[in-house]
C-alpha cells in the first residue's frame, strides 16, 4: 500500500465505529451522490443504479451500471462498472468488470475526476488488499483495510 493511503487511512479510522464515523451525516451523502448519479445518466445517456438499502457495512452505496446475462442458464446481474462510496473520508473506489472496453466506453477515469473535484477522495481498490492495522482490534484473522472502509461487516 502507497504511504500516503495509509496514512490517510488510519487518520479516518475511528475507535470502535464500524459502520460509520460519529457524526456521519448519511441523508447529505446520499443527497450528493444522487446529484452524481443524475449528472452521469445525462453524461453517458444510460441508466444507473443508486444502492439505497446498503445495511451493516463501511460503505454508504454503490453508484453504477448493471447488466443481466445469461450463464450457466441462470440470468445473473453483475457491474460492468461501480463507484462505492464509503461512509468514512469522502473515500471512494471503482470496482466492477472494468474491462479496458468498459473504461473507455464509460469515460471512467473521467468520471473518477468527476467525483474527485466533488471533494471524494479515490482510493484504488488494489490499495485495499492489505491486511488492517490501524487503531481498532481486527474483528477476525485476514481483515483488511478494504473491508474497514469499503464492505459488508
Amino acid at each position: 500500500m502507497h504511504s500516503d493511503i495509509h496514512k490517510l487511512l488510519l487518520i479516518l479510522d475511528h475507535y470502535e465505529c464500524w459502520e460509520y464515523p460519529r457524526g456521519h451525516k448519511k441523508k447529505k451523502a446520499m443527497k450528493e451522490i444522487e446529484q452524481i448519479k443524475n449528472e452521469f445518466e445525462s453524461l453517458l445517456n444510460v441508466s444507473l443504479d443508486l444502492d439505497r438499502y446498503v445495511e451493516d457495512a463501511s460503505f454508504l452505496t454503490d453508484l453504477g451500471l448493471i447488466e443481466e446475462r445469461i450463464v450457466n442458464q441462470r440470468k445473473i446481474r453483475i457491474y460492468p462498472f461501480c463507484f462505492r462510496f464509503s461512509n468514512f473520508g469522502r473515500l471512494f473506489t471503482l470496482i466492477g468488470e472494468l474491462s479496458e472496453g468498459t473504461s473507455k466506453k464509460y469515460q471512467l477515469d473521467s468520471l473518477t475526476k468527476r467525483i474527485e473535484q466533488k471533494g471524494f477522495v479515490f482510493i484504488p481498490y488494489e490499495e485495499l488488499d492489505t491486511l488492517y492495522n490501524g487503531i481498532n482490534q481486527p474483528p477476525y484473522k485476514g481483515f483488511t483495510w478494504w473491508t474497514r472502509y469499503f464492505d459488508y461487516l
